[in-house]
């Protein structure tokens, strides 16, 4: 039951970074706003302390915002061996060109300005977030929720290709 709690938060957490991709972000003050995308954590972080590359690595866990719906994506395939904890395969570089993904559908979130809402088992957790260099800084605002953590998370989009299998 612990092992079952524990990863729906974690796929919720990646839900609520997913809204992250419709939001109006500028990442260079060339680019242009980012729109529904491709968002993955990333992987040399701890739980309030931002990645230490820049998030130049990421997590193999991640979510695609696309119209309001939230997807679960897991990159699969990864000989990736310089990862968090030396675990191989569970990170890969944010500048792969390509990446296969497993996908499960997750949801849909609410977006303010610099907050996003997540509702989940009837109660919405609101957090903040801004840009900080390379990456987006998401923390939760206050513990309203059973199923939040004070984790703070960071994540980055995805430029590549994404296929899925």
């Amino acid at each position: 039951m612990a092992h079952f709690f524990h990863l729906n938060c974690k796929k919720l957490f990646i839900a609520l970074i997913c809204l992250l991709g419709m939001l109006p972000l500028k990442m260079q003050a060339t680019e242009k706003p980012i729109g529904d995308g491709i968002w993955f954590t990333c992987e040399f972080t701890q739980s309030k302390t931002p990645p230490t590359d820049g998030c130049e690595m990421f997590d193999d866990e991640g979510f695609k915002a696309s119209e309001g719906h939230l997807s679960y994506l897991r990159m699969i395939g990864s000989a990736e061996t310089n990862c968090k904890g030396q675990k191989q395969g569970q990170c890969f570089p944010a500048d792969l060109p390509q990446i296969t993904v497993k996908t499960k559908p997750i949801g849909d979130v609410w977006l303010d300005t610099d907050r996003l809402y997540v509702t989940w088992y009837g109660c919405t957790q609101d957090y903040h977030f801004f840009q900080d260099e390379g990456f987006v800084t998401v923390k939760p605002e206050g513990k309203d929720c059973f199923w939040s953590r004070e984790r703070h998370f960071y994540v980055a989009p995805y430029k590549g290709q994404v296929l899925q299998q």
